[in-house]
Protein backbone atom coordinates (compact mmCIF):
# COMPACT_ATOMS: atom_id res chain seq x y z
CA UNK A 1 0.00 0.00 0.00
CA UNK A 2 1.30 3.50 -0.37
CA UNK A 3 -0.26 6.44 1.17
CA UNK A 4 -0.20 10.26 1.85
CA UNK A 5 -1.55 10.79 -1.52
CA UNK A 6 -3.66 13.94 -2.36
CA UNK A 7 -7.08 13.82 -0.74
CA UNK A 8 -5.91 11.09 1.57
CA UNK A 9 -5.95 8.60 -1.24
CA UNK A 10 -4.53 5.12 -0.19
CA UNK A 11 -3.62 2.55 -3.02
CA UNK A 12 -3.59 -1.21 -2.98
CA UNK A 13 -1.88 -2.88 -5.61
CA UNK A 14 -3.17 -5.41 -7.51
CA UNK A 15 -1.95 -7.26 -10.52
CA UNK A 16 -2.64 -9.85 -13.00
CA UNK A 17 -1.45 -12.84 -13.46
CA UNK A 18 0.14 -14.42 -10.51
CA UNK A 19 3.81 -14.38 -10.06
CA UNK A 20 4.05 -10.86 -10.59
CA UNK A 21 4.87 -8.11 -8.28
CA UNK A 22 4.26 -3.95 -7.74
CA UNK A 23 6.48 -1.23 -6.46
CA UNK A 24 5.27 1.88 -5.67
CA UNK A 25 6.87 5.36 -5.11
CA UNK A 26 5.09 8.76 -4.39
CA UNK A 27 7.52 12.11 -4.93
CA UNK A 28 5.09 14.16 -3.71
CA UNK A 29 3.33 15.02 -6.82
CA UNK A 30 3.97 11.52 -9.34
CA UNK A 31 3.38 8.13 -8.72
CA UNK A 32 6.20 5.75 -10.30
CA UNK A 33 5.27 1.84 -10.17
CA UNK A 34 7.19 -0.61 -11.51
CA UNK A 35 5.95 -4.39 -12.53
CA UNK A 36 8.34 -7.13 -11.90
CA UNK A 37 8.51 -10.78 -12.57
CA UNK A 38 9.27 -12.54 -9.25
CA UNK A 39 8.85 -16.05 -10.70
CA UNK A 40 10.90 -18.35 -12.34
CA UNK A 41 9.40 -18.49 -15.78
CA UNK A 42 7.95 -15.63 -18.42
CA UNK A 43 4.69 -14.17 -18.17
CA UNK A 44 2.48 -12.78 -20.10
CA UNK A 45 1.23 -9.57 -17.94
CA UNK A 46 -2.46 -8.35 -18.16
CA UNK A 47 -3.05 -5.50 -15.97
CA UNK A 48 -2.00 -3.52 -12.91
CA UNK A 49 -5.43 -2.12 -10.42
CA UNK A 50 -4.04 0.52 -8.10
CA UNK A 51 -7.27 0.32 -5.89
CA UNK A 52 -8.30 3.17 -3.37
CA UNK A 53 -12.10 2.13 -1.29
CA UNK A 54 -12.62 6.13 0.06
CA UNK A 55 -16.41 5.95 0.80
CA UNK A 56 -16.70 9.66 -0.30
CA UNK A 57 -19.76 11.90 -0.32
CA UNK A 58 -20.21 12.63 -3.55
CA UNK A 59 -23.15 14.61 -3.36
CA UNK A 60 -23.54 17.80 -6.04
CA UNK A 61 -20.28 16.17 -7.20
CA UNK A 62 -18.79 15.93 -10.82
CA UNK A 63 -16.57 14.05 -12.78
CA UNK A 64 -14.72 15.27 -16.05
CA UNK A 65 -15.07 12.13 -17.84
CA UNK A 66 -12.32 11.95 -21.36
CA UNK A 67 -12.44 9.96 -23.97
CA UNK A 68 -9.84 7.94 -25.84
CA UNK A 69 -11.45 7.62 -29.47
CA UNK A 70 -13.86 9.58 -31.45
CA UNK A 71 -16.46 7.23 -30.82
CA UNK A 72 -16.10 7.71 -27.02
CA UNK A 73 -17.85 9.66 -24.41
CA UNK A 74 -16.10 12.79 -23.23
CA UNK A 75 -17.96 14.92 -20.92
CA UNK A 76 -18.61 16.12 -17.83
CA UNK A 77 -20.86 14.11 -15.51
CA UNK A 78 -22.90 15.55 -12.65
CA UNK A 79 -23.62 12.78 -10.20
CA UNK A 80 -27.40 11.81 -9.30
CA UNK A 81 -28.63 14.11 -12.30
CA UNK A 82 -30.29 12.37 -15.29
CA UNK A 83 -27.98 11.02 -17.82
CA UNK A 84 -27.68 13.69 -20.46
CA UNK A 85 -29.20 12.44 -24.33
CA UNK A 86 -27.02 11.83 -27.27
CA UNK A 87 -24.47 9.61 -25.63
CA UNK A 88 -23.73 6.40 -26.29
CA UNK A 89 -23.07 5.62 -22.41
CA UNK A 90 -19.32 3.68 -23.40
CA UNK A 91 -18.17 5.86 -20.17
CA UNK A 92 -19.92 3.97 -17.99
CA UNK A 93 -22.15 1.35 -16.83
CA UNK A 94 -24.17 -0.15 -14.47
CA UNK A 95 -22.93 -2.52 -12.47
CA UNK A 96 -26.31 -4.58 -11.81
CA UNK A 97 -29.26 -4.30 -9.66
CA UNK A 98 -28.93 -1.68 -7.00
CA UNK A 99 -25.41 -1.95 -7.46
CA UNK A 100 -24.84 1.55 -8.70
CA UNK A 101 -22.51 2.88 -11.99
CA UNK A 102 -18.78 2.72 -12.71
CA UNK A 103 -17.38 5.13 -14.48
CA UNK A 104 -14.28 4.89 -17.23
CA UNK A 105 -12.11 7.89 -17.71
CA UNK A 106 -9.19 7.02 -20.42
CA UNK A 107 -5.83 8.41 -19.72
CA UNK A 108 -6.81 11.35 -17.17
CA UNK A 109 -9.78 12.18 -14.92
CA UNK A 110 -10.41 15.50 -13.24
CA UNK A 111 -12.78 14.75 -9.95
CA UNK A 112 -14.87 17.03 -8.21
CA UNK A 113 -15.80 16.66 -4.50
CA UNK A 114 -17.35 19.92 -2.89
CA UNK A 115 -16.94 18.77 0.60
CA UNK A 116 -13.32 18.58 0.45
CA UNK A 117 -11.21 21.55 1.39
CA UNK A 118 -9.26 21.22 -2.02
CA UNK A 119 -12.37 20.47 -4.08
CA UNK A 120 -10.91 19.53 -7.26
CA UNK A 121 -8.19 16.68 -8.02
CA UNK A 122 -6.68 15.33 -11.01
CA UNK A 123 -5.11 11.60 -12.28
CA UNK A 124 -3.39 11.41 -15.27
CA UNK A 125 -0.97 9.31 -17.09
CA UNK A 126 1.80 11.43 -18.07
CA UNK A 127 3.54 9.14 -20.49
CA UNK A 128 0.99 7.60 -23.00
CA UNK A 129 2.18 5.40 -25.95
CA UNK A 130 3.51 2.62 -24.44
CA UNK A 131 0.38 1.36 -22.33
CA UNK A 132 -3.41 2.31 -22.12
CA UNK A 133 -4.31 3.89 -18.97
CA UNK A 134 -7.74 4.39 -17.41
CA UNK A 135 -9.30 5.71 -14.52
CA UNK A 136 -12.61 3.83 -12.81
CA UNK A 137 -14.65 5.60 -9.94
CA UNK A 138 -17.64 3.64 -8.86
CA UNK A 139 -20.63 4.88 -7.21
CA UNK A 140 -23.11 3.57 -4.71
CA UNK A 141 -27.01 3.27 -6.24
CA UNK A 142 -28.28 6.72 -5.70
CA UNK A 143 -24.67 8.20 -6.96
CA UNK A 144 -24.27 9.81 -3.17
CA UNK A 145 -20.96 8.00 -2.01
CA UNK A 146 -18.25 7.60 -4.15
CA UNK A 147 -17.12 4.03 -2.94
CA UNK A 148 -13.99 3.12 -5.41
CA UNK A 149 -11.59 4.66 -7.29
CA UNK A 150 -9.23 2.04 -9.38
CA UNK A 151 -6.18 3.09 -11.19
CA UNK A 152 -5.63 0.78 -14.45
CA UNK A 153 -2.97 -0.19 -16.29
CA UNK A 154 -3.72 -2.31 -19.07
CA UNK A 155 -0.45 -4.38 -19.77
CA UNK A 156 -2.02 -7.07 -22.82
CA UNK A 157 1.05 -7.46 -25.31
CA UNK A 158 4.05 -7.38 -22.21
CA UNK A 159 5.65 -10.03 -21.58
CA UNK A 160 8.24 -10.23 -18.58
CA UNK A 161 11.01 -12.26 -18.45
CA UNK A 162 12.29 -14.03 -15.05
CA UNK A 163 13.21 -11.14 -12.86
CA UNK A 164 12.69 -8.47 -15.76
CA UNK A 165 11.81 -4.80 -14.19
CA UNK A 166 9.21 -2.58 -16.18
CA UNK A 167 8.17 0.74 -15.22
CA UNK A 168 4.98 2.01 -16.36
CA UNK A 169 4.04 5.57 -17.06
CA UNK A 170 4.34 8.38 -14.26
CA UNK A 171 1.07 9.40 -12.56
CA UNK A 172 0.36 13.03 -12.08
CA UNK A 173 -2.12 13.50 -9.16
CA UNK A 174 -2.86 16.83 -7.81
CA UNK A 175 -5.54 18.81 -5.96
CA UNK A 176 -6.92 22.03 -5.96
CA UNK A 177 -9.74 24.08 -6.34
CA UNK A 178 -9.72 24.89 -9.88
CA UNK A 179 -10.42 21.87 -12.18
CA UNK A 180 -9.63 23.71 -15.07
CA UNK A 181 -6.24 25.09 -14.11
CA UNK A 182 -5.47 21.48 -12.61
CA UNK A 183 -6.26 19.97 -15.81
CA UNK A 184 -3.54 22.56 -17.62
CA UNK A 185 -1.03 21.97 -15.24
CA UNK A 186 -1.51 18.10 -16.11
CA UNK A 187 -1.29 19.09 -19.94
CA UNK A 188 1.95 21.15 -19.87
CA UNK A 189 3.31 18.25 -17.90
CA UNK A 190 2.49 15.68 -20.61
CA UNK A 191 4.20 18.06 -23.11
CA UNK A 192 6.98 18.27 -21.25
CA UNK A 193 7.65 14.32 -20.80
CA UNK A 194 5.77 13.69 -24.55
CA UNK A 195 8.31 16.13 -25.87
CA UNK A 196 5.26 17.97 -27.75
CA UNK A 197 5.57 19.97 -30.74
CA UNK A 198 3.44 23.24 -29.54
CA UNK A 199 3.76 25.55 -32.87
CA UNK A 200 4.34 29.16 -31.91
CA UNK A 201 0.83 29.93 -33.42
CA UNK A 202 -2.67 28.79 -34.19
CA UNK A 203 -2.37 27.77 -38.22
CA UNK A 204 -5.57 28.18 -39.91
CA UNK A 205 -7.04 26.65 -43.31
CA UNK A 206 -9.53 25.37 -45.89
CA UNK A 207 -10.32 21.85 -45.51
CA UNK A 208 -12.64 20.58 -48.12
CA UNK A 209 -14.42 17.74 -45.93
CA UNK A 210 -16.35 20.10 -44.34
CA UNK A 211 -18.42 20.72 -47.80
CA UNK A 212 -17.87 18.35 -50.60
CA UNK A 213 -17.27 15.24 -47.94
CA UNK A 214 -15.97 12.52 -50.35
CA UNK A 215 -17.19 13.65 -53.45
CA UNK A 216 -14.88 16.09 -53.73
CA UNK A 217 -13.09 16.66 -57.06
CA UNK A 218 -10.21 18.45 -58.62
CA UNK A 219 -12.38 21.17 -60.19
CA UNK A 220 -14.27 21.75 -56.66
CA UNK A 221 -10.41 22.07 -54.89
CA UNK A 222 -9.32 24.82 -57.94
CA UNK A 223 -12.73 26.62 -57.66
CA UNK A 224 -12.50 27.12 -54.28
CA UNK A 225 -8.90 27.91 -54.57
CA UNK A 226 -9.50 30.74 -57.35
CA UNK A 227 -12.25 32.63 -55.09
CA UNK A 228 -9.78 32.35 -51.87
CA UNK A 229 -7.22 34.06 -54.13
CA UNK A 230 -9.97 36.81 -55.49
CA UNK A 231 -10.43 37.39 -52.25
CA UNK A 232 -7.12 37.41 -50.67
CA UNK A 233 -8.56 35.23 -47.95
CA UNK A 234 -6.70 35.10 -45.16
CA UNK A 235 -5.71 31.34 -44.69
CA UNK A 236 -2.25 29.80 -44.55
CA UNK A 237 -3.16 25.94 -46.01
CA UNK A 238 -5.53 24.70 -48.26
CA UNK A 239 -5.95 20.61 -47.94
CA UNK A 240 -7.63 17.97 -49.82
CA UNK A 241 -9.53 15.50 -47.68
CA UNK A 242 -10.50 11.67 -48.52
CA UNK A 243 -11.58 11.38 -51.90
CA UNK A 244 -8.80 12.02 -53.65
CA UNK A 245 -7.39 8.33 -53.58
CA UNK A 246 -8.26 5.59 -55.89
CA UNK A 247 -8.78 3.35 -52.89
CA UNK A 248 -7.78 3.52 -49.04
CA UNK A 249 -4.64 2.43 -48.60
CA UNK A 250 -3.37 3.48 -52.10
CA UNK A 251 -2.53 7.31 -51.80
CA UNK A 252 -0.35 7.70 -54.24
CA UNK A 253 -2.85 7.01 -57.06
CA UNK A 254 -5.45 9.14 -57.38
CA UNK A 255 -9.14 8.41 -58.69
CA UNK A 256 -10.22 10.06 -62.07
CA UNK A 257 -12.08 13.28 -60.47
CA UNK A 258 -8.22 14.11 -59.66
CA UNK A 259 -6.82 14.05 -63.75
CA UNK A 260 -3.94 16.29 -63.44
CA UNK A 261 -2.75 14.77 -60.36
CA UNK A 262 -1.70 15.48 -56.73
CA UNK A 263 1.16 17.00 -57.51
CA UNK A 264 0.33 19.76 -59.70
CA UNK A 265 -2.40 20.51 -57.68
CA UNK A 266 -0.29 21.27 -54.94
CA UNK A 267 1.94 23.40 -57.11
CA UNK A 268 -1.41 25.06 -58.27
CA UNK A 269 -2.34 25.55 -54.14
CA UNK A 270 1.01 26.88 -53.72
CA UNK A 271 1.17 29.40 -56.49
CA UNK A 272 -2.14 30.73 -55.35
CA UNK A 273 -0.04 31.77 -52.23
CA UNK A 274 -1.40 29.17 -49.80
CA UNK A 275 0.45 25.97 -48.47
CA UNK A 276 -0.79 22.51 -49.35
CA UNK A 277 -2.45 20.16 -47.22
CA UNK A 278 -3.59 16.40 -47.51
CA UNK A 279 -5.44 13.90 -45.47
CA UNK A 280 -4.23 10.67 -45.05
CA UNK A 281 -5.71 7.44 -42.99
CA UNK A 282 -2.53 5.43 -43.31
CA UNK A 283 -3.12 2.69 -41.17
CA UNK A 284 -5.49 1.51 -42.96
CA UNK A 285 -5.75 -0.86 -46.30
CA UNK A 286 -9.46 -1.29 -47.89
CA UNK A 287 -9.99 -4.53 -48.85
CA UNK A 288 -9.24 -4.01 -52.57
CA UNK A 289 -6.50 -1.43 -52.49
CA UNK A 290 -3.55 -2.79 -54.88
CA UNK A 291 -1.43 -1.92 -51.35
CA UNK A 292 -3.18 -4.78 -49.46
CA UNK A 293 -3.11 -6.89 -52.65
CA UNK A 294 0.68 -6.48 -53.40
CA UNK A 295 1.80 -6.82 -49.70
CA UNK A 296 -0.59 -9.14 -47.60
CA UNK A 297 1.81 -9.17 -44.85
CA UNK A 298 1.69 -5.59 -43.92
CA UNK A 299 -1.80 -6.80 -42.54
CA UNK A 300 -2.53 -7.13 -39.17
CA UNK A 301 -3.19 -11.18 -38.62
CA UNK A 302 -5.47 -12.21 -35.78
CA UNK A 303 -4.13 -15.13 -33.31
CA UNK A 304 -5.40 -17.51 -35.98
CA UNK A 305 -3.09 -16.14 -38.56
CA UNK A 306 -6.52 -14.69 -40.79
CA UNK A 307 -5.64 -11.01 -41.91
CA UNK A 308 -7.69 -9.04 -39.73
CA UNK A 309 -10.72 -6.45 -40.84
CA UNK A 310 -12.49 -3.89 -39.76
CA UNK A 311 -15.72 -1.88 -40.82
CA UNK A 312 -15.02 1.87 -40.99
CA UNK A 313 -16.75 4.57 -43.18
CA UNK A 314 -14.25 3.98 -45.38
CA UNK A 315 -15.48 0.43 -46.08
CA UNK A 316 -13.69 -3.08 -45.19
CA UNK A 317 -10.28 -2.23 -44.31
CA UNK A 318 -6.99 -4.38 -42.82
CA UNK A 319 -5.22 -2.62 -40.70
CA UNK A 320 -1.51 -1.93 -40.73
CA UNK A 321 1.11 -3.72 -38.69
CA UNK A 322 3.21 -0.85 -38.24
CA UNK A 323 6.05 -3.11 -36.65
CA UNK A 324 6.49 -5.50 -39.93
CA UNK A 325 9.49 -4.49 -41.92
CA UNK A 326 7.37 -4.05 -45.40
CA UNK A 327 4.81 -2.07 -43.44
CA UNK A 328 7.65 0.69 -42.62
CA UNK A 329 9.56 0.83 -45.95
CA UNK A 330 5.56 1.49 -47.36
CA UNK A 331 4.47 3.67 -45.16
CA UNK A 332 7.44 5.56 -45.78
CA UNK A 333 7.06 5.44 -49.59
CA UNK A 334 3.72 7.14 -49.27
CA UNK A 335 4.52 9.84 -46.79
CA UNK A 336 7.93 10.69 -48.51
CA UNK A 337 6.26 10.92 -51.75
CA UNK A 338 3.64 13.04 -50.62
CA UNK A 339 5.32 15.56 -48.83
CA UNK A 340 9.03 15.67 -50.00
CA UNK A 341 8.00 15.13 -53.86
CA UNK A 342 4.05 16.03 -54.00
CA UNK A 343 5.17 18.95 -52.03
CA UNK A 344 2.02 18.87 -49.13
CA UNK A 345 3.23 20.69 -46.03
CA UNK A 346 0.78 19.66 -44.39
CA UNK A 347 -0.93 16.02 -43.42
CA UNK A 348 -4.18 15.53 -41.61
CA UNK A 349 -3.43 11.87 -40.50
CA UNK A 350 -6.75 10.39 -39.24
CA UNK A 351 -8.66 6.58 -38.71
CA UNK A 352 -5.47 6.07 -36.45
CA UNK A 353 -7.36 4.30 -33.70
CA UNK A 354 -8.04 1.28 -35.74
CA UNK A 355 -3.96 0.81 -35.75
CA UNK A 356 -4.32 -0.04 -31.75
CA UNK A 357 -5.71 -3.76 -31.88
CA UNK A 358 -5.76 -5.94 -28.43
CA UNK A 359 -2.43 -8.00 -28.76
CA UNK A 360 -5.16 -11.13 -26.94
CA UNK A 361 -6.78 -10.40 -30.28
CA UNK A 362 -4.06 -9.86 -32.76
CA UNK A 363 -0.03 -11.49 -33.06
CA UNK A 364 2.09 -8.31 -33.85
CA UNK A 365 5.16 -8.88 -36.09
CA UNK A 366 7.42 -7.63 -32.62
CA UNK A 367 7.00 -9.53 -30.11
CA UNK A 368 5.82 -7.25 -27.25
CA UNK A 369 4.21 -4.82 -28.91
CA UNK A 370 1.18 -3.37 -26.78
CA UNK A 371 -1.99 -1.45 -28.88
CA UNK A 372 -0.95 2.07 -28.40
CA UNK A 373 2.71 0.81 -29.43
CA UNK A 374 2.02 -0.08 -33.02
CA UNK A 375 -0.03 3.52 -32.77
CA UNK A 376 2.81 5.37 -31.92
CA UNK A 377 5.81 3.42 -33.90
CA UNK A 378 3.18 4.07 -37.02
CA UNK A 379 3.32 7.99 -35.71
CA UNK A 380 7.00 7.82 -35.36
CA UNK A 381 8.05 6.07 -38.73
CA UNK A 382 5.35 9.13 -40.35
CA UNK A 383 7.30 12.46 -38.58
CA UNK A 384 10.54 10.47 -39.68
CA UNK A 385 9.85 10.26 -43.34
CA UNK A 386 7.89 13.54 -43.12
CA UNK A 387 10.82 15.37 -41.11
CA UNK A 388 9.99 18.27 -38.75
CA UNK A 389 9.49 20.58 -41.22
CA UNK A 390 5.73 18.56 -42.28
CA UNK A 391 3.08 20.05 -40.13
Amino acid sequence: MIANLPWGLELEAAIEPAGLAVEMRWDGARLETTVVNASAGTIAAEEVRLSASPEWTSVSGWAWLHGRLMQRDALVRTFAEPLPEGYEGLAWRDRGDDEGRLYISNEVLALYLPFKANSALVIGSLRPGAVFFDVEISLDDDESTLEALDLVFDLDGIVLAPGERLDLPPILISEGRDAVALMEHFADETAVEMQARVPDRVPTGWCSWYYFYGSVSEADILSNLETMRATNHPAEYVQIDDGFQSFTGDWLTPNAKFPSGMAALATRIGDAGYKPGLWLAPFLLHEDSAALRGHPEMALKTRAGVTLFVDTWLGRCAVLDCTHPQSEAWLREVVAKVTREWGYVYLKLDALAFAAQPPREVAYHRAGTTAPANLRRGLEIIREAAGDQTF
